[in-house]
């Protein structure tokens, strides 16, 4: 298909349910956004053992598979629900970093009906949908027109406010291509990086540790994903030397040689973290956060987390420091500065700068109506 016969193909399909069995939390939002742009309806599975139960609970349109994923890898995922549901009757597309032939015959000898390679771009997603999501009564009527791209395609920095500048002048990193790769989309784009400073910070120890216990498949799988979110966010330097290293743990090469292929990305990752970290750093303190949630050092009343279900799932993200907080708070914004009242500003500035700690600590500031000063 065509990009313009796929775009009016993904229109008539709006309302697909699709089924994204991913365990990495920047995978999960690039596609989580973009799907649910698009006017998909998106469930999220952590590992092909989660995403092979749900298959048995509800029927999905489609099921966008990752290839390495704990737990369960996504073949041994497809091959138990092909064991119930046929390729005609539930399309499954692969979606991996790993874009060999021999890693394409493998996703089709498992049973799985394309292939979409990480990182996502977006135009390839929308033809792999169109291809395989099968129309069905309900699907398509609600559809919208596609918001028109800017003449850049990125969406107006003043709209941002100051806080929210992309960063600039970072060595390795790729912003243009990045922000081509989330549809010119700066606040996901931002989320993203934050994403990445905080999940990869501890990439090069965790890979070394496994080395160490002789866990080669955990240590793949570490390389594996720093390839697929290097690639997300424009980081092609680190992702050619990811992959590099990926191949050489792959094939078993001995410890001193994969160490040697650790060098360069663990440099690389080394400077593209200090420099993202300084960039994002946040401009006010969490201080700063609890005088906005109290302002002038009055008292607030305090906030009842026990009657609101909605409140008690955002304690519950939080202290469990996961991503989903800050989905949560944007899907429900409105709901979340009825219930917060004064705190909101800084609760929602510390859980958007995926500052969880301070955003809880705010949380249950407000919820005891301490004082401030």
């Amino acid at each position: 298909l065509g990009a313009d016969d796929a775009r009016l193909a993904r229109q008539a399909l709006r309302g697909a349910l699709i089924l994204l069995v991913e365990d990495n939390d920047l995978n999960q939002q690039v596609a989580t956004e973009l799907l649910s742009d698009a006017g998909f309806v998106v469930d999220v599975a952590d590992n092909g053992l989660i995403g092979v139960a749900m298959v048995a609970a509800k029927d999905y349109d489609l099921v966008l598979m990752d290839m390495q994923m704990p737990v369960m890898d996504g073949l041994s995922a497809t091959r138990e629900i092909r064991k119930t549901r046929t390729a005609q009757a539930l399309p499954i597309v692969a979606m991996t970093a790993n874009a060999m032939q021999v890693d394409r015959e493998r996703c089709m000898d498992a049973g799985m009906n394309g292939f979409v390679a990480k990182p996502i771009e977006p135009d390839q997603l929308w033809q792999a949908l169109a291809t395989h999501l099968r129309a069905r009564p309900g699907l398509g009527q609600a559809a919208l027109t596609d918001a028109a791209p800017t003449a850049s395609g990125v969406v107006a920095q003043e709209a941002l406010g100051a806080d929210h500048s992309l960063p600039v002048g970072v060595v390795g990193l790729d912003t243009a291509l990045g922000l081509q790769r989330v549809m010119g989309k700066q606040p996901l784009y931002l989320k993203l990086l934050h994403k990445f400073v905080s999940g990869q910070a501890s990439a090069t120890q965790d890979l070394l540790a496994a080395l160490e216990a002789q866990d080669y498949a955990l240590a793949e799988r570490i390389a594996h994903t720093l390839k697929g979110v290097a690639g997300n966010i424009g980081a092609t330097d680190l992702q050619a030397e990811a992959a590099l290293l990926e191949a050489s743990i792959r094939t078993r090469s001995p410890v001193a040689d994969v160490l040697a292929c650790l060098h360069k990305p663990a440099q690389l990752l080394a400077a593209l973290l200090a420099q993202l970290s300084a960039a994002l750093a946040p401009r006010g303190a969490p201080d700063d956060r609890a005088a906005a949630a109290q302002p002038n050092g009055h008292a607030q009343p305090p906030v009842d987390l026990g009657s609101s279900a909605l409140l008690q799932q955002l304690d519950r993200l939080l202290s469990e420091d996961d991503a989903q907080a800050s989905q949560l708070m944007e899907a429900r914004a409105g709901e979340f500065k009825q219930l917060l009242g004064q705190a909101y500003p800084g609760i929602n500035e510390a859980v958007s700068e995926f500052d969880f700690e301070a955003a809880l600590g705010l949380l249950h500031q407000a919820r005891d109506g301490a004082v401030r000063g």
